[in-house]
């Protein structure tokens, strides 16, 4: 039996006194004894990351797959829908000739808010009639009714100011086509402080409200900037994702050929990382921080308040054998980390 109730952890300069004589702004706590469910490591997800040549092969259990669809003619444009309409049918058909459907999450368009991914000439209302219009024939076809469809997949984050956002639920919540995940995308800077799980649970809490529109799964479907792809910031992810439920999966900020490698760099190559053909494949020091998480992070969820300046996060699981953490902060410099131990018997 675990007795150990409360672990302080905290940030300091190097010459702080690690004595804790109240909670400081800079420490996170963790409760042992309130337990959040079983981990399921759903912070562990990763886009673009294998090779093209995956593909046809059978995929393993419990492997989610988003297919990217990249078409060359703006869907709608002119009021031109039938081309559009009908590569979604014999797409649909050939998941379901080629037994594809399991595990198949349809990701409608991706990132319409970047102008690059969307140039439709009706701009955002166009795309907002694309995502109906392709939900609502997905929902028509009853060999599709367990395929889940996501969406909106914006970059930019649910605020009442976001009008994408508020226009998307507005429409969707009165046409009957509520995504079954909602995703989003946390890219910003790491100064941004609407660029975390924590502002997003609330803020998009409150647009479902106001636009009366269900709860469901949330998908963040790329995470994390290219300068935060270290061990600490990984972890400071995966923390502020499992601690709302969220499906996290690793942003790719790589180009060309290697956007299909490397793991959404996870992984890297002895000799030269950019060569394609090499398959001098070692771990990157993220890939440590990963398969720790999904390998050693079993049990049960401990609860956790991360320190006051948002700064520094843990996730702690309770398993049958011992108490694991995994510590990290937001990139930041200047720091050490000292864990003092109180109010504890039986570690």
């Amino acid at each position: 039996m675990v007795s150990l109730l409360w672990l302080a952890l905290g940030l300091c300069s190097a010459n702080a006194s690690p004595i804790l004589e109240q909670r400081a702004d800079n420490t996170a706590i963790v409760n042992l004894a309130a337990s959040r469910g079983p981990s399921k490591h759903a912070a562990s997800g990763f886009i673009y990351a294998g090779r093209i040549s995956i593909y046809g092969v059978a995929a393993p259990e419990g492997l989610n797959l988003a297919l990217p669809i990249v078409v060359g003619v703006w869907p709608g444009d002119n009021g031109k829908w039938d081309d559009y309409e009908n590569f979604v049918r014999q797409l649909l058909n050939d998941l379901y000739t080629n037994n594809a459907i399991d595990g198949t999450i349809y990701e409608i368009w991706n990132e319409p808010d970047i102008s690059v991914f969307w140039k439709g000439k009706g701009g955002m209302q166009q795309w907002i009639d694309l995502y109906i219009r392709t939900h609502k024939i997905i929902r028509s076809d009853p060999r599709f009714n367990n395929m889940k469809i996501v969406g909106p997949s914006l970059a930019l984050r649910p605020k009442a100011t976001n009008v994408w956002w508020t226009e998307w639920l507005r429409q969707v919540a009165g046409n009957n086509t509520i995504p079954d995940q909602y995703t989003y995308h946390l890219e910003g800077s790491e100064t941004d402080t609407d660029n975390d799980p924590t502002f997003t649970n609330a803020s998009l809490s409150a647009l479902l409200n106001t636009y009366n529109a269900p709860q469901r799964q949330i998908n963040v479907n790329e995470y994390a900037q290219y300068k935060e792809m270290v061990p600490g910031s990984y972890i400071w992810w995966i923390a502020g994702l499992e601690r709302f439920d969220f499906i996290g999966l690793l942003g790719n900020w790589q180009s060309g050929t290697v956007l299909h490698d490397l793991f959404a760099n996870l992984l890297t190559k002895k000799a030269d990382p950019k060569n394609y053909a090499a398959t001098d494949y070692a771990p990157a020091p993220g890939y440590w921080v990963y398969h720790y998480y999904a390998t050693n992070m079993t049990g049960n969820r401990a609860t956790v308040e991360r320190s006051g300046d948002t700064h520094l996060d843990v996730y702690a699981t309770v398993g049958k054998d011992r108490v694991r953490l995994i510590v990290g902060t937001k990139l930041k410099s200047g720091t050490c980390i000292w864990i003092p131990l109180y109010q504890y018997m039986g570690i």
